[in-house]
């Protein structure tokens, strides 16, 4: 898979491709708003590129630890990667989260799964706990 232009952008927060890569330059200087954006679409589109040949499943652990700019992010690629090949799989704890947590406007805010092929999306899986059994 080739980065190419977005290399130096996702390595921004991806350290191990920086390192990978070696010696990159920079992306030029935005204003905080549009350095934002540049970084959550290289993100989009290394995701997009990398789900293009097979599908891609990403997990996500302990999403009510994340931080305000990486809900941001989390809830760009849920609009942007929809029709893609990418699953994305997120977990928490529900009693950390209350109503304002910014986790819970996440959640509220995702988009809904749609209908592909001849299968059927039937929502939200329902919460597992330690004490469910199958």
């Amino acid at each position: 898979m080739q980065l190419g232009s977005r290399a130096p952008i996702v390595a921004q927060i991806v350290p191990e491709l920086a390192e990978r890569l070696g010696d990159l330059e920079g992306p030029p200087p935005l204003a905080p708003e549009q350095a934002r954006f540049r970084l959550f679409d290289a993100v989009a589109g290394f995701l997009t590129g990398a789900s293009q040949s097979r599908p891609l499943v990403l997990v996500l652990d302990d999403l009510h630890w994340a931080d305000e700019p990486s809900l941001l992010l989390l809830r760009f690629l849920a609009r942007q990667l929809a029709d893609s090949g990418l699953l994305v799989i997120g977990t928490y704890r529900d009693v950390e989260l209350g109503r304002h947590h910014p986790l819970a406007e996440t959640l509220a805010d995702r988009p809904r799964p749609r209908v592909r092929g001849g299968s059927r999306c039937g929502g939200s899986i329902p919460p597992v706990s330690a004490g469910s059994s199958s």
